[in-house]
């Protein structure tokens, strides 16, 4: 309420309406910080992902957690790359082609990711590299189901925000093999990292619980994201994803080993 001058009272505040440039200025923003915000966790994850792979190799063991980060990596790439797209159509007035390809080609590796995190936790669940096997190659197969069907009925949209641009999954199969083959599984496979990490020794343990941990906060991220985020959430879940690789990387690296890029001592995954 403000005071009226001329009457004594009070009258009500006039709202603040801004102009269309300044509109338009704040969403534009909004979107580059989108971008930005999505680039800095698909570094975090590329980089994690090239030192372990690199570590892993030398070292003769499993690449699977290698994989996942990459894999990650990728999509949180082309996720942040579709939003430049996305500024530049908004801004310029070009088509929103090549939004809509990058948002159709992301899908790829979003669905993937399960595959070797997955294998990694199986591998480590059971012990067993053929059996491990097996369950990647389940969930690769459905991962693949769930992109055709998306791929054979198309997306609508894009449904326009002040962060960015949305493209909606026409198929059902799509969206529930999304949530009930592969965010589910996610979150328990990184759960059941967090446990076994639990009844292992202290170096492997802590990186397992580490590594898990990572993997279900990531995947519940990637959820609530999928659901509709703006503003300060959408920021907050970028960086929240960005940690998520920083936990990860201290896991395998901690400070005592980071400079030499070796896997620190007790290293679980040896299939």
């Amino acid at each position: 309420m403000s005071l009226d001058a001329a009457g004594g009272g009070f009258s009500p505040p006039v709202p603040f309406k801004p102009d269309a440039a300044q509109v338009e200025r704040v969403a534009y923003e909004g979107i580059l910080l989108n971008a930005a915000a999505t680039g800095l966790a698909a570094l975090c994850y590329l980089f994690v992902g090239v030192r372990v792979a690199r570590a892993k190799t030398r070292a003769g063991h499993s690449r699977s957690a290698a994989a996942f980060f990459l894999v990650v990596g990728t999509f949180l790439l082309l996720a942040a790359s579709r939003q430049v797209a996305a500024y530049l159509s908004l801004s310029t007035g070009l088509s929103t082609d090549v939004d809509r390809a990058l948002f159709l080609v992301l899908l790829v590796p979003a669905a993937l990711a399960i595959v070797p995190l997955a294998h990694l936790a199986a591998t480590l669940f059971w012990g067993r590299p053929a059996l491990a096997a097996w369950v990647a190659l389940v969930f690769a197969v459905v991962a693949t189901v769930g992109v055709a069907f998306a791929y054979l009925e198309g997306v609508t949209g894009p449904v326009v925000s002040p962060w960015g641009t949305e493209w909606l999954i026409a198929s059902i199969v799509t969206k529930v093999l999304l949530i009930v083959a592969l965010t589910i599984p996610g979150v328990v496979a990184g759960v059941a990292l967090f446990v076994i990490g639990r009844r292992t020794g202290q170096a492997a343990g802590r990186r397992a619980r580490l590594v898990g941990a990572s993997c279900a906060v990531y995947y519940v991220v990637f959820t609530i994201d999928a659901l509709g985020l703006d503003g300060l959430g959408l920021l907050a879940a970028r960086l929240a994803t960005a940690g998520t690789a920083i936990a990860a990387y201290i896991a395998y690296f901690p400070r005592a080993d980071a400079r030499s890029g070796a896997l620190a001592a007790g290293d679980p995954e040896r299939a």
